[in-house]
């Protein structure tokens, strides 16, 4: 919804038009001169000789040179040139050659060629120069070249006119004479506010005001960059008041115009939406963009709320303040613009550039739209705002409403209902207050079971005492798997992680990428007093993230933090969880610690799980992340491979005699055996297995699906390449860190437990796309069906059943199955999370967990010619009659 021109001198670049109420331009002049023609020329203090060590050194000032001061409470600036100091340096240091002089100034403030200067130098040896205008006489200052990174403090919002030429190279062998162009180490603003296009309304410009100013600006580069603190800055730098409009234009460019200067301000590019999708980097002329979303860096990602954006405090803005009279009513308006060379992404405001900005409005003025608007007194006019929820089935968001200032709007009759694309959500018309702020919730209808593509619905706001209903946009996003978990063994070793949060992203280069959160995040501890969060290494120094009691916060962009625990020792296992809200702190996504391997209770009373998977007859793994091999029904000595032959390609497998693992006595009553677990371990009976489904179902037992990472020095897969397109390479079934799988937690004590998938890879090639994972073809294959590596699932879609392949894995039980004489009984973890409980049992009981009814003759299970993991339990529950009267 902006305009941009950017010009070079008079030369047009760059034109670029979207906007319908509102047209953002910004014309960027160059405001330098390098014309270098006839010039008058001084022999410095008539030491010149002539001779061939002396060198013509020319210095020209910047074109527009002289500028009238602001009058109307803008700052103020005399452009006028006073002094002139050539600091000249050999190997770093200043020579007595340096000069200054005020002579020649005229020449240099009224003549484009310049003047030109003859220095005497004292040998061919190699030399640089330097020239600073209006600084005084500082030769004995600088007497070091890095002395030239002196910076200008902008006292009183009144920045010093100093002049800068940059360091030239020469020598008087080669080079005769050297042009020094001098630059203003400042930028220069005016606006100008057309309303001829504004119908059904009158606008009139009050004010404009220019905020976020650097407070310092220096000599060379700029040093200031998006992670400067917020007090280097000046939030408010001067305000313009604007005369009354002639012809409808408020204010103006040319040279009696009222201006803002400011000390540049480089910050680095930010967001906006390209063809309806967010983007980021260069912006070029031929694309098609929505400027209204134009975003700093800082916040992660493109939003229209004000509130989110207003959270930057290093960008540089103006914000202009209109009556408004019209149809929506009379009040106040304040608009807030970024500076840049676009409308889209730019945020640079470079030094010795006249930025005019240039805003034309049309229509009813732009008044709704949220990013120019950022604050209304309109009675009857409010503006609600984009919003995200969490991608598990009852997250809870808000969708934030501005109403202004108008007292009639909070206890009116409101209305929330959907009206496109897909409905995510489960609305409240219940208005509700938090702070300052208004909000409806809203809660997610289902899973969103897809790793890679978000699902958004748009919903339609009413209210009987507005002027108008609104509409907007909430978007469920995609799950996170990286991570989900860190475990730590080792009692004596630290335990501590640089932790990033990921994202799947489909671009084939970068695919899991850092969580950008757009707006506020936050990291903070929810269970665990044994350890302490603090800010990640690449955020020191970086003020838009703190630290403070264990809290780790930023206004946006990629979630970073480190967390640290002292050494274990002799103490037993202990657990954690840590709490991550991105999106303005909308959505959660959980991290579970554990430090500490041992035996598991995951629910009082019942069996305690081994930590690890069975890696070899007779022995459990030491990660938690170790798959192990599989093992075929009955069978505790062949070891299958758990990842090659690969995917859904034939494997001879063959188990034994299903009494080898159990025993089997009337009523259905069976009884574990040792199997190939280790002594004092039995095989888990049917009955173990169907604890943690029923607490999923109906009590304190919650399920994470992703990457677990622990300290396992040995991965065990990496990632390859293959024309450009990666996929997972296992090297070693025994280890797999990290290892996709699912974490069970107790949500009463954290207690939690890992259960990995193993390393064999889903092959995609030639099978149906099912949008519901990444695309990618990644670990997680952990079940072999008559041999063949390969895991599906059966999701339930608008009453139907459906089938698809799918990550996940299967583990056998010691007890028998329904099917035949040598079934087993069985664990799957489901993967697609489409369903409550994530977990499948062959006992009989409703796949999808929306009942609990276990059943004998339900009890299937499947043959000894499949390949499942094993992990081994201690006091394992025999599976008896009142096992399948549902009475354990």
């Amino acid at each position: 919804m902006l305009d941009m021109t950017v010009i070079s001198i008079s030369k047009i670049l760059q034109k670029y038009t979207d906007m319908k109420t509102i047209n953002y331009l910004i014309a960027i002049l160059l405001i330098s001169s390098f014309g270098v023609m006839t010039s008058c020329v001084d022999e410095i203090e008539g030491k010149s000789e002539g001779n061939s060590n002396t060198i013509q050194l020319t210095i020209a000032a910047p074109e527009d040179n002289v500028v009238s001061p602001t009058k109307s409470g803008g700052m103020t600036i005399d452009e006028t040139i006073n002094d002139i100091c050539i600091l000249i340096y050999k190997n770093g240091l200043l020579t007595d050659e340096s000069v200054y002089t005020t002579d020649g100034i005229s020449d240099i403030q009224n003549n484009a060629s310049g003047h030109t200067y003859q220095i005497d130098i004292e040998d061919l040896e190699q030399r640089t120069v330097y020239v600073v205008a209006n600084a005084g006489n500082i030769k004995n200052e600088w007497n070091n070249e890095s002395g030239l990174n002196t910076e200008y403090s902008l006292a009183n919002n009144k920045p010093k006119c100093i002049l800068f030429a940059k360091g030239k190279s020469f020598n008087v062998k080669d080079d005769k004479s050297v042009t020094a162009s001098l630059e203003r180490i400042y930028a220069k603003v005016t606006v100008e506010i057309n309303t001829k296009g504004v119908s059904n309304a009158t606008i009139t410009p009050k004010s404009v005001t220019l905020k976020n100013v650097p407070a310092t600006g220096q000599l060379q580069e700029n040093k200031i960059v998006g992670t400067t603190e917020s007090v280097d800055y000046i939030s408010n730098a001067g305000t313009i008041t604007f005369a009354d409009p002639i012809n409808k234009v408020s204010g103006g460019h040319g040279d009696n115009a009222d201006a803002f200067y400011m000390y540049e301000n480089m910050q680095p590019l930010g967001y906006c939406l390209k063809d309806g999708k967010e983007f980021t980097g260069e912006w070029k002329s031929t694309y098609n963009g929505n400027q209204a979303y134009k975003t700093p860096a800082s916040m992660g990602g493109a939003t229209k709320d004000p509130a989110v954006v207003g959270r930057n405090k290093t960008c540089s803005y103006i914000e202009v303040v209109a009556d408004y009279t019209g149809s929506k009513g009379n009040g106040t308006v304040n608009y807030r613009f970024f500076l840049g060379k676009d409308a889209y992404t730019s945020f640079a405001v470079e030094r010795n550039t006249h930025y005019q900005v240039t805003l034309t409005l049309s229509g009813d003025g732009g008044v709704d739209e949220a990013s120019w608007r950022v604050t209304t007194a309109i009675m009857g006019a409010f503006t609600p705002h984009d919003a995200y929820v969490g991608y598990l089935v009852g997250s809870k968001s808000r969708v934030y409403v501005d109403l202004g200032n108008d007292t009639n709007l909070p206890n009116s009759n409101w209305t929330i209902r959907k009206k496109s694309g897909t409905d995510v959500v489960t609305t409240s018309s219940n208005l509700q207050r938090d702070g300052d702020r208004y909000y409806f919730e809203v809660v997610a209808k289902e899973t969103n079971v897809s790793d890679r593509s978000t699902q958004s619905g748009v919903y339609t706001i009413s209210s009987n005492k507005a002027s108008e209903s609104k509409d907007v946009t909430v978007t469920q996003v995609i799950r996170i798997l990286d991570p989900i978990a860190y475990y730590h063994q080792n009692p004596q070793t630290v335990f501590e992680k640089d932790v990033v949060v990921k994202v799947f992203n489909r671009n084939p280069d970068n695919f899991y990428i850092p969580l950008s959160s757009v707006g506020a995040w936050t990291v903070s501890v929810e269970s665990g007093n044994w350890f302490t969060l603090s800010k990640h290494q690449d955020y020191t120094g970086d003020n838009t993230v703190s630290a403070d009691n264990n809290v780790i916060t930023g206004e946006g962009g990629a979630v970073k933090f480190h967390f640290k625990a002292s050494t274990l020792g002799n103490n037993s296992a202990r657990y954690g969880c840590i709490s991550v809200k991105y999106h303005n702190n909308m959505c959660e996504h959980k991290i579970y610690l554990r430090q500490g391997g041992g035996d598991t209770e995951l629910i009082s009373g019942q069996a305690q799980w081994a930590y690890s998977n069975v890696i070899k007859r007779g022995t459990n793994g030491t990660y938690a992340t170790q798959p192990g091999p599989m093992f075929a029904g009955g069978n505790s000595s062949t070891l299958y491979n758990s990842y090659t032959p690969g995917y859904n390609i034939s494997y001879d497998i063959s188990g034994q005699d299903r009494s080898n693992w159990m025993t089997i006595s009337g009523d259905h009553y069976s009884e574990p055996l040792q199997g190939p677990c280790p002594k004092g371990y039995t095989l888990p009976s049917i009955r173990d297995m169907s604890v943690l489904k029923k607490a999923c179902h109906m009590d304190n037992l919650t399920a994470a699906v992703g990457y677990i990472y622990d300290d396992d020095p040995t991965p065990g897969w990496e990632w390859s390449q293959r024309n450009g397109v990666y996929y997972a390479n296992p090297n070693n079934m025994d280890h797999s860190n990290p290892a996709k799988g699912i974490v069970l937690v107790n949500t009463n004590n954290y207690v939690n437990l890992v259960f990995p998938f193993g390393n064999g890879v889903l092959k995609h090639a030639g099978v149906p796309d099912n949008g519901m994972d990444t695309g990618l073809d990644e670990i997680g294959v952990g079940f072999r069906t008559s041999g063949k590596l390969y895991t599906e699932e059966d999701v339930m879609e608008n009453g139907s059943i459906n089938v698809y392949v799918s990550y996940n894995a299967n583990y056998w039980s010691g007890s028998p199955g329904s099917g035949g004489n040598q079934h087993l009984s069985y664990m799957k973890f489901w993967y697609f999370l489409k369903r409550n409980v994530p977990i499948y049992l062959s006992d009989g009981s409703n796949r999808w967990g929306e009942s609990w009814e276990v059943s004998w003759n339900g009890a299937g299970g499947l043959d000894r010619k499949n390949g499942m993991f094993v992990r081994c339990v201690k006091n394992s529950k025999p599976a008896d009659r009142n096992y399948y009267s549902n009475n354990f």
